[in-house]
């Protein structure tokens, strides 16, 4: 072999001893990386919990910045309650949990509660602005210090009778809330009036119907026609039935007449002829009477 040879072969087994090294080592790299990933991925699992804890936390501590920032005012939650009648609702929160009558120097802002009814989500909607008629120590009664719209009470019942209170509420939802009512009222308003338009409407409707049928009935018969009437069109079908029994008949007599006509004009000819053969004929007609 010539030395060349030599030397392309250990240049080989050296090469082929080095890409087994580096692919020993590559393995070795690859095998920690996907160690790494897995308890990365392990971590991670175990921190969704934190995380989702962190993240309600974080929502509890930003809607308190914004109640403190808003003024929205202390509240109770999960408050036992249910409405009542007359728009007033009987709430499980009296003067020992912190709540206030109604006074002379503060009417404004003491006196009224806000309740919000929760569901079974835990989310809530807004009732409205009730005043307190009775306050004791640990429960009240208060009505609704606007006008009800029909049926309003039966969206107040909250799940499992769990509300929200609230001693106050921000001065711009204040403000958006009787234009708001007021937006309610209108369109309430408007739709009792189209309701009215389209009950006279279908009254009508229901009136031209019946004197359709009525005059259906006075056409045709049936069960809309005046008593004892078969309807105009059958009235005339029979009429019409009765004149072609007449005409057939009318038609039966001509040809009978018209018979009889001919048979009398041939009796007329025949006695003519039988006249005019008899003896004499000619000599009494042709000689006139004697005076």
């Amino acid at each position: 072999m010539h030395w060349s040879g030599h030397v392309f072969l250990w240049l080989a087994m050296i090469g082929w001893v080095a890409a087994m090294t580096l692919t020993g080592r590559l393995l070795d790299i690859r095998n920690g990386w996907q160690k790494q990933v897995e308890e990365l991925r392990g971590q991670n699992e175990e921190l969704i919990p934190q995380i989702d804890a962190t993240k309600k936390e974080l929502r509890d501590l930003l809607a308190r910045k914004n109640r403190t920032m808003l003024k929205w005012g202390p509240y109770w939650d999960d408050v036992d309650g249910a409405p009542t009648s007359g728009g007033a609702v009987a709430i499980r929160v009296g003067s020992t949990q912190g709540v206030k009558p109604s006074t002379a120097q503060n009417k404004k802002n003491e006196g009224k509660l806000f309740l919000f009814p929760k569901k079974i989500d835990g989310t809530t909607s807004y009732a409205g602005e009730f005043d307190i008629l009775q306050l004791r120590e640990n429960d009240a009664e208060a009505v609704a210090s606007w006008r009800l719209l029909q049926g309003e009470e039966l969206t107040w019942q909250p799940n499992l009778g769990k509300w929200r209170v609230r001693s106050h509420v921000p001065a711009a939802l204040q403000t958006n809330i009787p234009d708001l009512y007021h937006a309610i009222l209108t369109q309430t308003e408007k739709k009792q009036w189209q309701e009215k338009v389209l009950q006279r409407q279908v009254e009508a409707v229901t009136k031209a119907q019946e004197h359709l049928n009525y005059r259906r009935g006075e056409l045709l018969g049936g069960q809309f026609a005046p008593e004892g009437s078969i309807g105009l069109v059958n009235e005339i079908l029979q009429e019409e039935v009765l004149r072609n029994v007449e005409l057939a008949e009318v038609d039966r007599l001509r040809r009978e007449i018209h018979d009889a006509y001919r048979q009398e004009q041939t009796l007329i000819r025949e006695n003519l002829r039988l006249t005019h053969s008899l003896p004499g004929y000619k000599q009494t007609v042709s000689q006139p009477d004697e005076e």
